[in-house]
């Protein structure tokens, strides 16, 4: 099956709202003599630190494109004229610069006039959908995640799976670094777990798309990283530590007077029974019936074998064993983020090969212990840059990423198979309270199960590994173009802890043994004292996928004159779809288990031209895409409607 998409042109004039690059930016403006106001031709127009520059043409006009973000000093020169430099010229990701020189004729030999620049207090480049961060604000803000630190713009919100950009859910929005889209394909959700150090600027973009970008629906977020000086290390280090606390309000469900817990223990009726009277009737409402140790001491010494008889007493110490689960959080938060970057030794004959190298790792306990006792994230890059000549440079990246909790589902539904909505982080619990409370609640099935075992949910963990390069070669000030290879990977792993030992570590009354249960994963039926659930429909999801996805791209940009600036290119994904997922339940192999496993190769492709026109007053930006999209698999053909199969 096979579909073709094309968009039409977009004539749609938006003021200010255009996207290009998606990494660099651009300063443009003209340079005139300052007394009669004539346009200066042949005025050199140089970015300090840079080996970049331009001329003005006969209008006196200039462009330098291909600006990483940032801040720089410029400087227009022309002989018989004073030298005037510009500092605190900012450069914005995907923006123009506006920066306007007035010469003087130069009275004294090798002046220089040295002007520090100022903002406009409304950027006819930018609107209201675009937002710009810098490295230092994001340092700023009380955040620990990219996620986090978007949120505080309008429009953002901050979520468990990614970005919620105007409302829609994360998976149709873009997440970007240095201009390669980070994305796990088999969910269509952004990955945003790089480390805050590594982040040079940030631009969330939340309307008006330029046709180069696709797969998209909410919006862009745009992050650029840091790349090492050339003679200088740098090292930058944030963190936060919170000390083991509970994440609940009132008294422990573990406590002896919870709703699990009093009627087998509250010596007015535990003997005896909730029914006995001593409990008023709003408090027997409250609480789980129960018959009292008495009869439950009466039925075990029907049992033939002496050793399974159990006293009133003894009985009760058997649910204390099964029920010594404790939800004390004993383990930190924490969030650790360090980065470091400069020159590689010898590598001044390699282009000034720099690094730039981030570690980040989270901790969130959760409020109750599961397979898992915290949800956790780790996160490695690496970046690696190098000028191989004045014109050429070349940007190597490697990220790898790991994500352990537990798995919130136990129907084998998979980590693929729901929604982002309902299907939190990949299918991992997260550290939010709410996340885990909201299903242990009184009305699901099998809750004490849930609250009093460890492995009604399997432990999971997400592998995350992506590399690529990115060659940029500037033909002119004007023209340069990008040609970049990416590779990104996720690789699943939902599968039950070690099996129970069951072998005897405990005796009771006359020689009753226990083994060590409610703990451990136990495939076969196991019930405790009182009608726990310790073995059969646990840890029932089962997880092996792995999708890589390789993509190719190549963008060209050229400013053709002051009014145009047009940019195309070409695009090809192609998807290693390994999907291979279950729910499994050996005592009970039926009732709704099954096993979904396929391998395919979808791939699609885009086309796509753009011009960006600067009129003075207003931007327009007109453009034309491409889409091609081939599942690459097979579909039922629905002819019998009496078949049923269907």
């Amino acid at each position: 099956m096979k579909a073709i998409r094309c968009l039409p042109v977009l004539f749609s004039l938006l003021i200010s709202a255009s996207l290009f690059a998606g990494t660099t930016g651009k300063i443009a403006g003209t340079v005139t003599d300052a007394r009669s106001g004539e346009k200066l031709l042949a005025a050199n127009v140089t970015v300090e630190g840079l080996a970049t520059g331009a001329a003005t043409n006969i209008d006196g006009f200039y462009a330098i494109v291909n600006l990483p973000p940032g801040t720089y000093k410029v400087k227009a020169s022309l002989v018989g004229y004073t030298t005037v430099m510009q500092v605190d010229v900012r450069v914005e990701i995907d923006q123009t610069t506006t920066l306007n020189f007035k010469l003087n004729e130069e009275t004294v030999q090798g002046q220089e006039v040295v002007i520090t620049a100022t903002r406009p207090v409304v950027q006819r480049d930018i609107s209201a959908s675009r937002a710009n961060m810098t490295n230092a604000e994001v340092d700023r803000l009380p955040v620990s995640t990219v996620s986090n630190a978007i949120s505080f713009q309008a429009g953002v919100q901050s979520t468990a799976t990614g970005p919620v950009i105007r409302g829609s859910s994360p998976d149709q929005a873009a997440f970007m670094v240095d201009g390669l889209t980070v994305r796990d394909e088999r969910t269509n959700l952004p990955y945003t777990g790089i480390a805050l150090s590594s982040i040079q600027d940030v631009q969330v973009q939340t309307g008006g798309f330029d046709a180069e970008y696709g797969n998209l629906r909410s919006g862009i977020v745009n992050v650029i990283t840091k790349e090492g000086g050339t003679s200088n290390y740098s090292i930058s280090f944030n963190g936060r530590y919170a000390n083991p606390r509970p994440k609940h309000f009132g008294p422990s469900i573990y406590d002896k007077n919870s709703y699990w817990i009093r009627p087998y223990l509250d010596p007015a009726v535990c003997w005896t029974g909730t029914q006995n009277g001593a409990w008023d009737a709003v408090t027997r409402q409250q609480y789980a019936a129960f018959q009292g140790w008495n009869a439950v001491s009466q039925a075990t010494m029907k049992d033939p074998n002496p050793a399974n008889h159990l006293s009133p007493t003894a009985a009760q110490q058997v649910f204390l064993w099964e029920y010594r689960k404790q939800a004390e959080i004993n383990i930190p938060d924490y969030d650790f983020d360090a980065g470091l970057g400069g020159p590689i030794p010898g590598g001044e004959a390699l282009g000034n090969l720099r690094f730039f190298a981030a570690y980040k790792q989270s901790q969130s306990a959760y409020v109750v212990p599961l397979s898992d006792n915290a949800y956790r994230n780790y996160n490695g890059q690496l970046r690696i840059t190098s000028d191989i000549t004045p014109t050429f440079k070349l940007l190597i990246e490697g990220l790898m990423g790991r994500t352990t909790g537990t798995n919130n589902n136990n129907g084998g539904t998979g980590n693929a198979a729901t929604t982002a909505s309902n299907n939190p982080n990949n299918g991992v619990f997260t550290g939010d309270p709410d996340d885990i409370a909201s299903l242990m609640t009184k009305g699901v099935s099998y809750i004490d199960a849930r609250i009093f075992a460890t492995d009604y949910w399997a432990p999971t963990t997400i592998d995350f590994k992506s590399g690529g390069a990115k060659v940029t070669h500037t033909l002119s000030a004007q023209t340069f173009y990008d040609a970049s290879f990416f590779v990104f990977q996720s690789k699943y792993s939902t599968n039950p802890a070690a099996l129970r030992d069951q072998s005897p570590i405990m005796s009771f009354g006359n020689g009753y043994l226990v083994d060590m249960a409610p703990f451990g994963y136990e495939p076969a039926p196991s019930t405790g004292i009182t009608g726990l659930r310790m073995g059969v429909g646990m840890s029932n999801s089962r997880d092996s996928s792995k999708v890589t996805t390789y993509t190719a791209k190549f963008d060209i940009t050229s400013q053709l004159d002051r009014i145009n600036q047009v940019k195309a290119g070409v695009e090809w994904v192609l998807t290693d779809d390994y999907i291979d997922y279950a729910s499994v339940d050996a005592f009970l192999p039926a009732g709704g288990r099954y096993w979904s496993k396929f391998h395919t190769f979808p791939k699609r492709g885009a086309a796509y031209i753009q011009d960006k026109l600067e009129f003075e007053g207003m931007i327009a930006n007109l453009g034309v895409r491409l889409d091609y999209h081939d599942p690459s698999g097979t579909w039922y053909s629905y002819t019998d409607p009496y078949n049923l199969a269907f």
